[in-house]
């Protein structure tokens, strides 16, 4: 099984084929790969075995999709994932990104399962260079079984123009028992640890600099606190630089 994050054992990282049909619109990805559900990919947001299929839904501009996904560490008792979703347009400034999963019963689970959950998310572009997004998790789970993540962008970078940029704020509430196993973007949202099951509440300020082509730099600043615990705080600053090829 897996040792840390990078998979550094012995295990296929993430291989995988994509195929597009030209005429629906329609397209599919078999294999190992990292995927996401929910706008900020909060409900599911990890590397995964399986398939995922979408088709374009005619006279919108929403695309509806559906997928079988287990956790890519080659772990046989890991659950697999299944469900429905649509995303897309509404409007000239709105849309959204709507995802229904069940998970099957793992072979470790001791009865107090969590196998149904939902993502309603929506972007809304405010002004020019402004834009909300929102994401709402939840399960079935009994206990702190739902999740509430905003996020506040300043314009955006990209990769091919040098001196673009983004600036952002964020808000996050995620339940220990909120999702899936949603992104966790290099351990920036949740506080976790020996014996801390995830749980957090706080806020994240940051921004995005492309220096040169292809490469994009970020800065954050994220004070959090455990839901369990009020008197576990923690402060994070981090700075990474990534290359894209």
């Amino acid at each position: 099984t897996r040792k840390g994050w990078s998979g550094h054992d012995g295990n296929i990282q993430r291989f995988w084929v994509e195929g597009n049909d030209p005429v629906s619109g329609g397209w599919i990805s078999i294999g190992r790969a990292w995927r996401g559900l929910g706008q900020q990919n909060q409900l599911l947001g990890i590397e995964t075995d399986g398939v995922q299929a979408g088709i374009p839904i005619k006279g919108t501009g929403l695309t509806a999709s559906a997928f079988w996904l287990t956790s890519g560490t080659g772990d046989d008792s890991n659950p697999a994932w299944y469900g429905v979703g649509t995303w897309g347009k509404l409007g000239h400034s709105v849309g959204i990104n709507l995802d229904y999963a069940h998970r099957e019963k793992s072979k470790s689970d001791d009865g107090a399962a969590m196998d149904n959950a939902y993502v309603l998310s929506g972007w809304w572009n405010i002004a020019k260079n402004l834009q909300f997004q929102y994401d709402y998790t939840h399960t079935n789970a009994d206990y702190q079984n739902h999740g509430s993540f905003y996020r506040l962008n300043y314009r955006n970078t990209d990769l091919k123009k040098p001196g673009s940029y983004q600036l952002y704020a964020r808000y996050i509430y995620s339940g220990q028992n909120g999702n899936f196993g949603g992104d966790d973007e290099w351990e920036s949202l949740r506080i976790s640890g020996p014996g801390n099951a995830d749980g957090t509440k706080g806020w994240i300020l940051g921004f995005k600099y492309v220096p040169y082509k292809n490469i994009e730099w970020e800065t954050l600043y994220a004070h959090e606190k455990h839901l369990n615990n009020n008197d576990e705080t923690r402060k994070l600053a981090r700075t990474q630089v990534d290359f894209h090829f």
